[in-house]
């Protein structure tokens, strides 16, 4: 068999359809390079997944500046608190409350 046929014999790889998926913006606000403004921005980014999969959207993790004492998050422009949660599960219980409004009103 020569090897241009061998190539065609390949399975071909299937992609998931991203196109037909809600996007949702998440939103880190704050000032310049403010140590809780960054920490959010990675602690977003760890959660990024966990909320594609639960509510088969894709996630797209954003920075602004705003002048603010502490870093606020939005997402899709509304605005979810201020702040900084005590750890990762109660920003994802946050963004979750969130989000459910967003996409079941």
């Amino acid at each position: 068999m020569s090897e241009k046929r061998a190539q065609g014999n390949k399975p071909h790889r299937r992609h998931s359809d991203n196109s037909s998926k809600r996007i949702l913006l998440i939103t880190v606000a704050g000032r310049g390079e403010d140590y809780w403004k960054y920490t959010l921005t990675l602690w977003c980014y760890e959660v990024k997944e966990l909320i594609e999969q639960e509510y088969n959207v894709k996630v797209c993790i954003l920075t602004r500046e705003e002048d603010s004492t502490l870093p606020r998050v939005y997402v899709n422009n509304v605005f979810v608190f201020e702040g900084v949660p005590g750890e990762e599960g109660y920003l994802i219980e946050l963004l979750k409350g969130t989000i459910e409004r967003i996409l079941y009103v």
